[in-house]
């Protein structure tokens, strides 16, 4: 039986989910006494105790981490800052966006505030001790609290990084690249191995050992050395053939990491003339694979020189619009029946550029006679409904045809 834990390795962990239970079972193996604070009764791993009364729990100890969901670590010091927390206290949460600023209403309790960040994914509890070892945490607070944080790490044979307060945005935003954004790309991965011929269940595998061989090169040699492929190479034959194969909605995820890559392959003497040219294509390819116009086969649009609409990436435009026939003519004599007909050609020729009326975000609308604007805003009431584009109405003195009277554009953003 293991001796009764020492008074500096007591601790209350506030929030009994996945990853209170896994810090608190990696101390617990450390012969930390761990106290788990719950709202709801649940079963605990052993070696964890769990308490639903936050104040008798604080009691006994000087360390008190919050492992709860961001959006609720400001109510939990509340309720902390009213349950005796004091002066003797550390007070740690484990967000690895928010700073010591999140814990505001324990400030007048004279209790060190700080952060603890575990910069390590926690799926099992049970698994806890083995991921965290020799993973980083990234700490931040006050010295009291930088010390604590130094000994939750030691205690769990992490590596602390000191943080300042302003920097966890950009911190954590590195955490989401590192771990959630890969899992993306390993997502993208399988669909394109899909989409290959190759079976699903296949897929999913096809690619593990390649990122775990990645994160093992990182690991060993940092970024810039551990870069390969066809841009660490120079090889534009490679990333062209590339972009003509993918999917375009994937080609400017393609490009956009294409790019980054290119910084570290220069960074690591990737010759010059090979970076303009894998830049070129890179660069070219945005806006030639991502332009598509679209025509209402009109014969004047070739002699003018306009599209229709034209979508650039998520974004269409649709050219000025008129109540008029594929002959030029006016389709009725009144503004509302000519404003309806325009703004179904809007819809024809968004629906082709792969948008709908509910993602238009502006319309503007030019007419002869301002007079008769309520006919022309109950045309675009009818079509419009609840989306409620930001839209602009004026007059001018004449449209391209005398019995023209009223003439439509849209914007619209597919997110």
């Amino acid at each position: 039986m293991s001796s009764p834990a020492a008074p500096d390795r007591r601790i209350v962990i506030v929030g009994a989910g996945r990853m209170g239970q896994g810090i608190g079972s990696a101390l617990a193996s450390q012969g930390w006494q761990v106290t788990l604070v719950s709202r709801a009764r649940k079963p605990m791993p052993e070696g964890l105790r769990l308490e639903t009364d936050s104040g008798a729990a604080i009691s006994a100890t000087t360390l008190i981490l919050i492992a709860t969901p961001d959006d609720a670590i400001a109510s939990v010091a509340a309720g902390l800052a009213s349950s005796g927390v004091g002066p003797q206290h550390v007070v740690l949460h484990m967000s690895g966006l928010l700073d010591r600023s999140a814990l505001a209403p324990l400030v007048n309790t004279g209790a060190a505030l700080g952060s603890f960040h575990p910069l390590q994914t926690i799926v099992d509890p049970a698994s806890a001790a083995h991921r965290l070892r020799g993973a980083y945490a990234g700490i931040e607070g006050e010295p009291r609290a930088l010390a604590a944080g130094r000994a939750l790490a030691d205690a769990l044979e992490m590596v602390p990084v000191q943080l300042d307060s302003g920097s966890k945005p950009l911190y954590h935003a590195g955490a989401v690249f590192a771990a959630n954004y890969t899992t993306v790309l390993a997502g993208v991965a399988e669909r394109l191995a899909v989409s290959a011929g190759i079976p699903k269940e296949t897929a999913a595998r096809l690619y593990a050992p390649l990122f775990i061989g990645a994160a093992r090169n990182l690991a060993d040699l940092g970024a810039v050395r551990a870069l390969t492929g066809p841009i660490r190479r120079g090889d534009v034959d490679t990333v062209r053939a590339h972009l003509g194969a993918l999917p375009a909605e994937i080609s400017p995820l393609y490009r956009a990491l294409g790019l980054a890559a290119l910084e570290l392959a220069i960074e690591a003497e990737l010759p010059e003339p090979a970076g303009r040219s894998i830049r070129s294509i890179l660069e070219e390819s945005s806006m030639e694979r991502g332009r598509r116009n679209i025509s209402s086969g009109a014969p004047w649009e070739p002699t003018v020189g306009y599209s229709r609409a034209v979508r650039v990436g998520p974004y269409v435009h649709v050219a000025g619009t008129t109540g008029t026939d594929e002959q030029g003519r006016a389709v009725a004599a009144d503004v509302y029946a000519q404003a309806r007909h325009a703004l179904g050609k809007i819809s024809a020729a968004l629906t082709e550029a792969g948008a709908r009326l509910d993602q238009v975000v502006r319309t503007r609308i030019f007419v002869t006679d301002i007079d008769r604007w309520e006919e022309v805003g109950r045309a675009h009431g009818e079509v419009f409904g609840q989306v409620r584009p930001a839209a602009t109405m004026v007059e001018v003195r004449r449209l391209i045809g005398p019995d023209i009277l009223v003439e439509i554009e849209a914007d619209a953003y597919v997110g």
